[in-house]
This record gives C-alpha cells, sequence and structure tokens, in this order.
C-alpha cells in the first residue's frame, strides 16, 4: 500500500502547485539535533490526531462538503544540490 500511496497518490497530490485559496503547502528544513527531530515527529503526530479529530467531527450536511487530503511528513534529509557546497 505504501508502494502505491508513492508512486501513484502522493506525485498526483503534490504536482500542482498550492495556489488555490483553500490550498496550502509548508516546507521547512534545517540542522537540528536527534532530540529536535524526536520533537518534531511527536509535534507532527499530535497535529495528525488534531486533523484526524476536526475530519470526524465535521457534522455539517454531505451535499456542503468536498473532498480533502493532508500529508505531514518528516525525516532527515539533506537536499543532493546542496551538496557542492559541503567542506
Amino acid at each position: 500500500m505504501q508502494k502505491y500511496i508513492h508512486q501513484k497518490l502522493l506525485r498526483e497530490f503534490l504536482a500542482p502547485q498550492f495556489l488555490g485559496p483553500n490550498e496550502e503547502f509548508f516546507f521547512h528544513g534545517g540542522a537540528i539535533s536527534p532530540e529536535t527531530l524526536a520533537q518534531l515527529k511527536r509535534a507532527l503526530q499530535n497535529a495528525s490526531r488534531e486533523c484526524v479529530e476536526i475530519i470526524e467531527s465535521d457534522r455539517s450536511a454531505w451535499e456542503n462538503r468536498s473532498s480533502a487530503a493532508f500529508v505531514l511528513a518528516l525525516r532527515p534529509w539533506k537536499y543532493s544540490e546542496f551538496a557542492q557546497f559541503d567542506r
């Protein structure tokens, strides 16, 4: 399932720019310690839980709803194009 999500769903979801009035995209990175990475992971887990609770508590009529999705992701990562600046 994860392979399918990566190959199909995420590619389609992330391909267009997030420019619509109901769209949002955040990307942040930085050099952090393992402790800070763990703290960020907990924060994203909490944010995910809160978002799911908001979705599940929506009591508006079905005809007033539209489909939506969100992605939260975190990993140790360094952009490959920055390797040329390593010392």
